[in-house]
């Protein structure tokens, strides 16, 4: 079922028992008001179809005032279940919908099992190039305001002052040239194709993380690894 194609979504949901939205900050305006449409679309129809409708850890972003919100809040309101991953979302939706059980739960992606020690040994000397230093996370994203920019870049300034080596991870493929120009000017290695059951492999190796992106901040803080967040998103508000 593809969710560009809107037939190929009604078909798939008329065979449907359920719906589930797993994972993801879903319902935000910060990508644009068009994805928010199109994910309260996507759930009114289920429900129209009069199918189950659940959220499992989901993430809730910032989405403003007025029409658009009331009628995401309806649509949720009338959802069979609710999880949400993290605080933030949590206190959004406990003021919003009152009465109605909202679970906070653990992001899906820690259901995964963690990378063998030989896996994130094997990524870490590919992107250290056979370096003995230690070594710290970096993944920037695409689109940054200038002052996350300007933050992000002192932060790894702090770190190779104590000379470590920064490892940039890769999360999404339209952050490929952000991440070289960022390798270009600070050095070190870079990791494509990285997943999270790589992530927590590798995490607790790593000095600390640095991340413009979610969920190298997620496997960090399961292996206890100290973490910066950098940007307003709401998702990275907890770290």
């Amino acid at each position: 079922m593809s969710r560009k194609n809107p037939f190929s979504l009604f078909f798939g949901m008329l065979h449907a028992k359920r719906v589930i939205f797993g994972g993801g900050t879903l319902f935000q305006c910060s990508t644009s008001k068009r994805s928010l449409i199109f994910y309260i679309c996507v759930l009114r129809m289920a429900q129209k179809m009069k199918k189950r409708t659940e959220l499992w850890a989901n993430g809730i972003g910032e989405i403003g005032e007025g029409r658009l919100k009331k009628i995401l809040i309806n649509t949720l309101k009338r959802c069979d279940r609710i999880g949400v991953r993290d605080e933030f979302s949590f206190k959004i939706l406990k003021d919003e919908l009152g009465e109605k059980e909202i679970i906070l739960e653990k992001d899906l992606a820690l259901s995964l099992g963690r990378a063998t020690r030989e896996r994130a040994e094997f990524l870490v000397k590919k992107a250290m190039r056979g370096s003995e230093k230690d070594f710290f996370i970096v993944s920037v994203k695409r689109k940054m305001a200038g002052d996350e920019r300007f933050e992000l870049e002192n932060e790894i300034k702090k770190e190779k002052m104590k000379n470590r080596v920064p490892i940039f991870v890769v999360c999404s493929p339209n952050d490929i040239f952000a991440t070289e120009r960022a390798v270009k000017r600070f050095g070190g290695g870079m990791l494509e194709n990285v997943t999270f059951s790589d992530m927590l492999g590798i995490a607790p190796m790593a000095k600390r993380v640095i991340s413009a992106r979610y969920h190298p901040l997620v496997a960090a803080r399961a292996s206890g690894v100290e973490v910066k967040a950098i940007g307003k998103d709401s998702k990275l508000k907890e770290f």
